[in-house]
C-alpha cells in the first residue's frame, strides 16, 4: 500500500472518511491522484487533503463538490506544502454544482498550496466559452513547461459566434503538441477560423511540431457536413500552418468521429479529393494525415 502511485476516488465523502486521510498521508509515494464525483466540506479541506500528498504530480478532476459555499481566495491555507503539478485534467460533470473549474482558478491565486510552474500536460474538457480566460491563465503560469495542449469541443453553441468575433485568440506558439475537439453541431467553420488566427499570431519562435484536431461529425457524417462548405477557412488554416514560422512542425493530423450508420468509405473517398486542395500546403510537405474513427474507437480512445 505504501508504494502505490496512483489513487482514485469515486463517490466519496471525505469527511465521513477519517482512515482514508490517515492511509493518504502514509502513501509517500503517491504521484497520482483522480477525484470523481468526491465531496468535501468547503475548499479548506480540499487543500488539505492534497496537502497530504506532496509528491503527487498528476490531477484529474472530475467531478468535485463542496457541501458548503465557496471561500474567496484570500483564505487558501498558505501553511500547506506547495505541490507542482506535472500534469492537469479537468474533465467537468454535467452538475451545476461541480467545484472543478473554480479549483481550476484558484490554482492560479499566488497563495494557492498547488503550483502550475512546472505544468507540461493541461486538459480541459468540454471547453466551455467562459473558460478562455482561466486557459489563457494557465497558459501564461506555465510557459516554459508546457508541452501538451487538449481542449474539447465547445458545447454552447448559442455564444459561439459571438465569441469567435469578439474574443482575443490564444497564444500557442510555445507548446509543442496540441489536441483540439470541435463539433458540427458548434460552427465548426467560426472555430477553425478562431483557431487560425491563433495559429497566425506574432512570436519570435514557434515550438508547435504536432497539432490533432477532431472533427466530430454529429449531424452530417458525410463531405456535406458544414465543416466542409466553405473551403476558403481550410485553405486559411494551410496557409497558416506553412508559413515560414512554422518551420519546425512535424505534422497535422485531422481525426473524424462519425456515426455507425455512416459510410466510412465514401467519407474516405471525399476527403482524399478534398485535402490535396483545401491543405495545399500541408499535403505537398506530406504533413497532414487523416483517419476516420467510429463511436466505439471514440470511446475506447476517450477512456484511455
Amino acid at each position: 500500500m505504501v508504494n502505490l502511485r496512483h489513487l482514485q476516488l469515486f463517490f466519496v465523502e471525505w469527511q465521513s472518511l477519517p482512515s482514508l486521510e490517515s492511509a493518504l498521508h502514509s502513501l509517500r509515494n503517491l504521484t497520482a491522484l483522480t477525484l470523481s464525483n468526491v465531496f468535501f466540506e468547503n475548499c479548506l479541506a480540499f487543500f488539505a487533503m492534497v496537502g497530504l500528498t506532496p509528491s503527487m504530480r498528476q490531477l484529474t478532476l472530475r467531478g468535485v463538490f463542496f457541501k458548503g459555499l465557496p471561500l474567496p481566495n484570500d483564505t487558501l491555507p498558505s501553511n500547506t506544502q506547495r505541490v507542482y503539478l506535472n500534469t492537469l485534467r479537468v474533465v467537468s460533470t454535467q452538475y451545476s454544482e461541480d467545484a472543478s473549474r473554480n479549483i481550476l482558478i484558484s490554482f492560479l491565486h499566488p497563495s494557492s498550496p498547488i503550483s502550475l510552474a512546472e505544468l507540461k500536460d493541461f486538459q480541459i474538457t468540454p471547453f466551455l466559452t467562459s473558460d478562455i480566460e482561466t486557459v489563457r491563465a494557465v497558459l501564461s503560469a506555465s510557459m516554459d513547461s508546457l508541452t501538451h495542449l487538449s481542449l474539447d469541443a465547445f458545447v454552447q453553441s448559442h455564444v459561439v459566434d459571438e465569441f469567435t468575433t469578439i474574443c482575443e485568440p490564444l497564444h500557442v506558439h510555445h507548446i509543442p503538441s496540441i489536441s483540439l475537439e470541435f463539433c458540427d453541431k458548434v460552427s465548426i467553420q467560426k472555430q477553425l477560423k478562431w483557431w487560425t488566427e491563433s495559429f497566425n499570431m506574432h512570436a519570435e519562435d514557434y515550438s508547435l511540431r504536432v497539432i490533432s484536431m477532431t472533427i466530430r461529425l454529429d449531424e452530417i457524417s458525410s463531405i456535406e457536413s458544414p465543416a466542409f462548405t466553405d473551403v476558403t477557412i481550410w485553405e486559411a488554416l494551410d496557409a497558416a500552418l506553412t508559413r515560414r514560422e512554422m518551420a519546425g512542425l512535424q505534422g497535422v493530423e485531422f481525426i473524424f468521429d462519425i456515426g455507425p450508420a455512416s459510410n466510412r468509405k465514401a467519407l474516405a473517398r471525399d476527403l482524399d479529393n478534398f485535402f490535396p486542395t483545401a491543405c495545399k500546403g500541408l499535403h505537398s510537405k506530406n504533413l497532414l494525415r487523416f483517419r476516420i474513427r467510429d463511436i466505439f474507437q471514440r470511446l475506447v480512445a476517450k477512456s484511455s
